[in-house]
This record gives C-alpha cells, structure tokens and sequence, in this order.
C-alpha cells in the first residue's frame, strides 16, 4: 500500500474518534435545524439577535449565535458582575465522572452532595468557586437556570451568563421565561463572596506544564512532516506499507509513555481531562506520522550500501484519475523474491510512447539502513 495513502487513513482514523469522543462527551447528538428566516422570529422577544433591557432594575443583555456545520446554535443572557474570580457550571457527564475518580481532575466542591453530583465546576479560582457555590440562594439561583433549558452558566470576572445550546429559533423565548433567566442571574450577581486569599490550583507552574505537554509533541509532528516527505520523496521504500507496521513497534509504546508524562504534568486542575484528550489526538498523529517520516528518513539517508541496478520489462501501463489531475504509472517485472510486479510513475509523454511486453526499465534501488529497499531512480527504455 501507498506510504501516502496509510498516512491519510491513520490520520482520518485519528480525526474520526475525536469526533465520536466529542459527541459522546455531548452526551446527546443534536440536530442543528435551519430556520427558514435568517431575523429572529416574532413573538421571541424581540427581532434583532442582540439587544438588552432592564428587568425589575436589572439590566441585561441577550445575544443569538447562528448554527454553521462544526457550531451549534446558541442563545446568552449576561448580566454585568465584576468580581476576582471565574468559572463555568455545566451538567456532569460521565466523562467528567471518569476523571474525578481516577483523581485526574481536581475535584471543586460546593460541600452540597446533590450539587456536586449533578453539576460539574471548572474553575482556576477554587476558593473563590467553592465559596460562591457554598450559598444556597446561589445555587438555587443555577438550578432554575437550568430548569428553564439554559445549560451553561459562567462567570468571567465581568458578566454572569446563562447560556442554551443547541437553541433552534422555533423554540420561542418569551418575556416571562426571559425575567426569570435574568432574576436567576441578578441574584448569582449579587452579594458575592469575599475570598481573602485565593487558592488558585493545587499545582505549581501549571502554565508552563501544560505548555510543555502541547508544545513537545506539536514539535513532533511538524518535524515529522518534513521528515514524510523527505522521506517518501527522496528515499521512497518500495514496500511503504511494511514501514510503517515496522514504525508503530516504536510510535505505539512512545505515545503510551509520553501520555503518562503529559498526564503528570497537566492533573490537578478541573479542567485537566479536556487538556489531556486534546493532547492525546495531538500525540498520537505526532509520534504516527513522526516516528514513521524519520524511518523513512534514515532508512535511505543512513544508507551506505551500493546501489543496485534492475533491467526490467515493462508489463502493463494505466491512469490513476482524481478529481483535478491525473497520474500515470507503469508495471515492470518485479526483481525481488515473492512479489510480480513493481510500479513506477511516469509522464504523460512516456506513458504515449512506452509499449508494455517491449519497453523495458533500467531501475536503481538500495537495501535501506533498515531494511526497508528504497528507489534511487529509474530510467525508461521507449526507443521505437
């Protein structure tokens, strides 16, 4: 199989169980319905997609974000709250659950079991967070809030927000169900905890950890990329598709062992399961993609062997078509011990003129620094 082609597939494998993971964690796959209108319809409460009010001396603002192919539709009420700290409450999912017991995450507890249960809390200001949600009438606040479809509430130091995704412009919104987002929030926004000293994470040099887990492999990947196309430009092995079996005996156990380090240098944070799934799809196509670029690398460029030369006959010529181009490639009698045939790419000009069972090529191959037989050249023999 086509070097190129194995690395596409591992690639699109990779991007497919992100997504499957993704839509898991989502606990629920939505159906992003288009409106028939692209205004807000009437009777939604007003027909712009943002404007803002006074409720009961509260004042508001409210903002629809259109749906598109990779974003869900969504609705925000924020209500102006300038405090120290911030976070995000969001319903628990089982992922989130899976974390906290292997003690990945840390755990930021309100202290009220059916809470803490029910909802998860990702904050960098713990003793912030744990003290707001301490209050009953905060949490009771969230738990209307929620009744009411909006399954997001975050506060980022300026705004509390009440936020419903996927929000479909057919559900209506009406004023009485607007007051009560904006009571829920005037009250979350109101009386706020004063923290003496905060307590930020349980970890030192978080940022600089979690830099390190993102950038190393991010490194690997982009090396490892150059070194695929070197690889398979310059020193392309003959049997790409053993190669890179060959290569995953390495990229397997590297990927295990780098996740264990990224593991004990991201844990600790409420936040730190996300960290580690992205991390893990960005190091496992760095050390695929990179551990085989470099084989394919050195394998030709450590080569010091002498270079043999192959007479063959040609024994067939095709087309390979795609969307935008075409590519043109002849088959030669194989000169190696178990295989038929061999193929080699051609020009347009010498696929017009090669006659196959008459044209022969002379082809120059070298063992490889690890076994692996690699194309120096080739030379078509298309004389009349």
């Amino acid at each position: 199989m086509d070097p190129v082609v194995i690395i596409i597939i591992a690639v699109l494998v990779v991007f497919i169980t992100l997504a499957i993971v993704f839509i898991i964690i989502r606990s629920r796959k939505v159906k992003i319905e288009k409106a028939e209108s692209d205004e807000l319809q009437p009777g939604f409460y007003k027909s712009e997609r943002k404007g803002g009010g006074t409720i009961e001396g509260i004042e508001y603002k409210y903002e629809y974000t259109p749906g598109s192919q990779y974003q869900q539709p969504s609705f925000r009420i924020t209500v102006e709250c300038v405090t120290s700290g911030s976070f995000k409450l969001s319903k628990q999912t089982w992922f989130d659950r899976f974390f906290k017991q292997l003690g990945i995450t840390q755990v930021i507890s309100t202290g009220y079991a059916d809470f803490d249960d029910r909802f998860y809390l990702t904050t960098d200001d713990v003793d912030f967070t744990e003290s707001f949600f301490s209050k009953e009438e905060k949490r009771q606040a969230a738990l209307e809030i929620y009744e009411n479809g909006f399954n997001i509430i975050s506060h980022n130091g300026k705004v509390m927000e009440a936020k419903c995704s996927p929000f479909k412009l057919k559900d209506k919104l009406d004023g009485t169900l607007m007051a009560e987002i904006v009571s829920g929030l005037g009250m979350m926004s109101r009386d706020i905890p004063e923290v003496a000293e905060s307590r930020p994470i349980v970890i030192s040099n978080w940022k600089s950890r979690r830099a390190a887990a993102f950038v190393i492999p991010s490194v690997i990947f982009l090396a490892g990329i150059v070194a695929t196309g070197i690889g398979l430009t310059r020193f392309k092995p003959l049997d790409g598709g053993d190669l890179f079996l060959d290569s995953l005996k390495i990229s397997l156990p590297l990927i295990f062992i780098f996740m264990w380090f990224a593991v004990r240098l991201i844990r600790g944070r409420s936040s730190s399961h996300w960290e580690i799934s992205a991390v893990f799809v960005i190091t496992l196509l760095a050390f695929i993609v990179g551990v085989f670029g470099f084989e394919a690398y050195l394998n030709g460029r450590l080569d010091t062997e002498e270079a043999s030369v192959h007479t063959v006959k040609v024994v067939g010529k095709y087309i390979s078509k795609s969307k935008d181009s075409e590519t043109y490639s002849v088959k030669v009698v194989s000169w190696r011990e178990g295989r038929t045939t061999e193929k080699l790419k051609i020009s347009h000009s010498q696929f017009r003129k090669v006659v196959p069972f008459t044209s022969e090529a002379t082809v120059k191959t070298k063992p490889g620094r690890f076994g692996f037989e690699w194309l120096v050249g080739y030379r078509l023999d298309i004389s009349p």
